[in-house]
């Protein structure tokens, strides 16, 4: 249950310019390390089920309900990821650890292709880069030509495999409302501690009501390897 620290690279070595004529020497630097942290936070939910549930439900219905523990568990950690106030107890999501820029709803491309700007400015375009929004608003942009009088849509394609500004793109509800995300997803950490989701059934609590509660808990954290990694926009 420790917690975890992996090591980053926070700067570079430096180049100089020399005449190497046999007096000059380079003068030595060095890259500076640092350590993303991450410090172990709790995510449970529990569902209590009567016996005549157990007995008259459907084939299986532990296991629904398992399974829905499960994803219930696992959108919070999707929803931390992006928007999680960091606390003792929440991690810190992507949204609360940089700064995105105000805009006016909906975006044109001009808003879509500065995030790309953003990221590249800071040399963090690279690693998995893809988009995020809102379904609401992956609807608009189906919608949105990419110039007055274009057929060509800024958002295209499935949503499986849908792109944006020439990257993948994706929408989910978790991502807030009139949002656009950009970066390296891959520089998103997430830490684990134990076998991930954790489910234990009680049958004893309630042994006189005969009802069973079965319980899910995940211990988890999230932080980014690189901040500059990701730019977004959101309503002003």
């Amino acid at each position: 249950s420790q917690n975890i620290s992996i090591p980053r690279q926070s700067g570079s070595a430096t180049g100089e310019w020399l005449d190497l004529d046999g007096t000059s020497t380079i003068t030595p630097s060095d890259p500076v390390f640092d350590n993303v942290s991450m410090t172990m936070k709790t995510v449970a939910g529990m569902t209590q089920m009567s016996h005549r549930a157990l007995k008259q439900g459907l084939p299986g219905v532990d296991q629904l309900v398992t399974n829905d523990l499960a994803k219930v568990l696992a959108t919070a950690l999707d929803v931390a990821a992006l928007t999680g106030a960091e606390s003792a107890t929440v991690p810190g999501g992507i949204l609360t650890r940089i700064t995105p820029t105000s805009f006016t709803p909906p975006p044109d491309l001009g808003d879509i292709v500065d995030l790309e700007g953003a990221v590249a400015q800071a040399n963090a375009l690279e690693g998995s880069l893809a988009y995020a929004t809102t379904p609401a608003l992956m609807a608009t942009l189906k919608q949105t030509p990419v110039d007055a009088g274009s057929g060509a849509m800024i958002w295209t394609g499935s949503l499986d495999g849908a792109m944006m500004n020439g990257y993948r793109a994706v929408a989910s509800s978790n991502v807030p409302l009139n949002t656009v995300l950009f970066g390296d997803w891959s520089s998103v950490l997430v830490g684990m501690w134990g076998n991930g989701v954790e489910i234990n059934t009680d049958e004893y609590s309630e042994f006189s009501k005969g009802n069973v509660s079965i319980r899910a808990i995940m211990d988890c954290d999230v932080n980014l390897r690189h901040l500059a990694s990701f730019a977004a926009i959101e309503p002003a």
